[in-house]
């Protein structure tokens, strides 16, 4: 299995904002305030590394000025830098002792887990890698099933995502702590993924219900994009692999334990259950 995702998604890469109005005493602000500027100038170290790598690499290019979801604004050497991020795909392997069928059970982890409802494509053939670059009617052909999933995000560093350096964050299989599956459908059966209807609980109680929302509005463009990267180590797809290139709702946190529930209208239901 595979996480697809894009370099300008990831939640290392937001940008930092504060405020000076003053809302407490001077002796408490004092404290606050120290342990505030020592967090964001850590996390404003961690958002400059980031960058760089990613202008290393190709992915991002330092600016003049410029707004937008994928820029990052930071500090170095005290003088503010822009960088727009390319949006360039990455995507990282999901281990197979971490996909889990529906109903499955998981212990909580310390620092919780975020919860993302999503839609997945499993393969009937390879897409190697080659010279001609895929076409998306290539692409459809080649996926057998959607599946309705729950992605489990608990990183593997001590570091939160939001302080990881990307190749870090890659290396962690984007975050993925477990994938759980449900029923599938056959890729025909879906006519628009765009408007895929999602809903999901938590203990019996709706904590979405929606129309879409893949971040690309499109589950299967981040497929493509990857499988016509030129850079790809990953030695292209492979038949029966399942891939999830996106949440289909708001990544949550739980920090204790419960029961969650999914269902995408027209696939299926699926559920998991954290432990105390």
């Amino acid at each position: 299995p595979v996480r697809v995702g894009s370099i300008a998604s990831q939640p290392y890469l937001k940008e930092l904002v504060g405020g000076d109005t003053p809302i407490l005493d001077f002796l408490t602000s004092s404290v606050q305030n120290t342990n505030m500027l020592t967090d964001m100038g850590l996390r404003n170290m961690a958002t400059k590394n980031s960058v760089f790598e990613l202008v290393d690499i190709g992915a991002a290019r330092l600016v003049r000025s410029a707004t937008g979801p994928n820029v990052v604004k930071f500090k170095d050497k005290g003088v503010e830098k822009v960088a727009v991020i390319d949006g360039t795909p990455a995507y990282a392997p999901m281990f197979e002792k971490d996909i889990r069928p529906s109903g499955a059970h998981f212990p909580m982890i310390e620092e919780g887990y975020l919860i993302e409802i999503e839609v997945a494509l499993k393969l009937a053939h390879d897409l190697p890698h080659r010279a001609t670059a895929y076409s998306r009617s290539e692409i459809e052909a080649a996926c057998s099933e959607w599946v309705v999933g729950i992605e489990l995000i608990g990183s593997r560093l001590k570091k939160s995502p939001g302080e990881a350096p990307f190749p870090a964050w890659l290396a962690d299989s984007m975050g993925n702590a477990a994938y759980v599956t449900g029923p599938s459908v056959a890729f025909s059966a879906i006519k628009d993924s765009s408007v895929l209807p999602v809903t999901w609980w938590l203990d019996g109680v709706v904590k979405e219900d929606k129309i879409g929302g893949h971040p690309q509005n499109d589950p299967i463009l981040p497929i493509l994009l990857n499988a016509n990267a030129p850079d790809d180590l990953f030695g292209g797809f492979k038949k029966g692999q399942l891939i999830t290139t996106g949440s289909l709702t708001k990544p949550t946190l739980i920090t204790g334990k419960g029961r969650i529930e999914a269902e995408i209208k027209g696939i299926g239901r699926v559920s998991l259950t954290v432990d105390a």
